[in-house]
């Protein structure tokens, strides 16, 4: 009678050793990750200086000397992102000027504020006149046909966001403080090799964008073979159908996969494991109910039309057609074939692009499809630019360190 109900006898001597040993393994793992490098990889615009950023808000830093920075921006920081945004703001106004005839028959209907346009310098004091001039270029309907199509020329993703009338009205202002959303949102050229040092629970985490130097991979790449234990790799999922920044002739996320199947062949890394971001996801799920992968690169419909009903074009003709996600009409189908529309396409997108890097991790023998003891590679579905979505990277990141 209760002997089901009854248990061992606890060893007090030996839970206490029990306890001695784990305490003795947490110390020697935080030992071992006084110094954690880690690798944060990507093609051009997928988010990695805005993670860099938010980190920066969230855990503060340490500067070359080990001396703690409180979370936030420095005051030189805050005076560079101003003039930054300043700058910023007019070449993507010029650009879309620029870009305007290309979209609309027209041009730029206002042709007073465009050709005066035409001669203000990015370097230009961003006072009233700058601000009024970029208002009355925002409401013209060149301009916002040309914004419509901004994905076709990688127009740059905050300059939407600056252009709000309410924002221009606030940035013009002489004593204009950034925000830290604006900070966030403003993004810039990068050169060099970019590192963020955090220190958290007494573990120092250093975080390195060698983006820039992609150029001289074989030269840096090994400096980082020993200490580096986690490489973070980050994709923008929206920019499927946008032209990538760095090869004009492929999208960002073919670009990205390019990227990727590299990283995963690197030898230097092969031990390494691999966080894979997919960032952008709020504009991903806006961007997809508009505008189907299939759609990007096709001059023809899905079924091949040759243009007179019977859908017996040329093959070859067909091929050259069609963009380089056709097989997503197979994969994720229009979403009038989906009973609960939004609700079933969006996962069903997510899935489809996903797959396309889990594929390029089975191939180069990495991730759980490989076998269980291949390298790991995992994934996380965020928006860095919010705050939880930078959290659960570095969550992330933490948690990869001790599988």
């Amino acid at each position: 009678m209760g002997l089901c109900a009854s248990a061992a006898p606890v060893d007090p001597q030996a839970a206490e050793h029990s306890q001695s040993i784990e305490k003795y393994m947490h110390d020697d793992f935080v030992q071992s990750c006084q110094r954690l490098a880690v690798l944060v990889l990507g093609p051009s615009a997928s988010g990695k200086a805005t993670l860099f950023k938010q980190l920066k808000l969230l855990y503060g830093s340490m500067d070359d000397k080990g001396n703690r920075i409180k979370p936030g921006f420095k005051t030189n920081d805050i005076s560079h992102f101003r003039r930054l945004i300043h700058m910023s703001t007019i070449a993507n106004m010029k650009e879309l000027v620029e870009q305007a005839p290309n979209y609309f028959a027209e041009g730029v209907l206002d042709v007073q504020a465009g050709t005066i346009f035409e001669y203000i310098s990015e370097d230009e004091k961003f006072d009233n006149k700058v601000e009024t001039l970029l208002k009355r270029l925002w409401s013209d309907p060149g301009v916002q046909a040309a914004f419509e199509s901004a994905h076709e020329f990688g127009l740059a993703d905050s300059a939407g966001f600056f252009f709000d009338h309410e924002i221009l009205s606030l940035i013009s202002r002489p004593k204009y403080t950034p925000t830290p959303e604006h900070i966030l949102r403003v993004q810039g050229s990068k050169n060099g090799l970019i590192t963020l040092n955090i220190n958290l629970k007494k573990v120092d985490y250093v975080l390195h964008d060698v983006s820039a130097q992609k150029n001289r991979r074989k030269k840096w790449i090994y400096k980082f073979e020993e200490d580096v234990r986690v490489v973070v790799f980050m994709i923008g999922m929206d920019q499927y159908n946008e032209p990538s920044r760095q090869n004009g002739s492929v999208d960002g996320v073919t670009h990205g996969l390019a990227d990727f199947l590299e990283l995963c062949e690197e030898p230097a890394l092969k031990k390494c494991k691999i966080l894979v971001v997919m960032n952008r996801i709020d504009k991903f799920r806006t961007k997809i109910l508009n505008n189907p992968p299939w759609e990007y690169g096709s001059k023809g419909d899905i079924d091949g039309d040759d243009g007179d009903g019977n859908g017996e074009g040329d093959d070859e003709a067909e091929e050259e057609e069609r963009g380089p996600w056709e097989d997503a009409y197979e994969s994720i189908g229009p979403i009038e074939s989906h009973e609960k529309g939004a609700e079933t396409y969006i996962p069903a997108a997510i899935q489809y692009f996903k797959q396309k890097f889990m594929d390029v991790a089975t191939y180069t023998k990495r991730g759980p499809r490989a076998g269980k003891h291949a390298a790991i590679v995992e994934f996380i579905i965020v928006s860095v630019l919010e705050e939880k979505g930078a959290k659960k990277v570095f969550n992330s990141m933490q948690n990869l360190l001790l599988k």
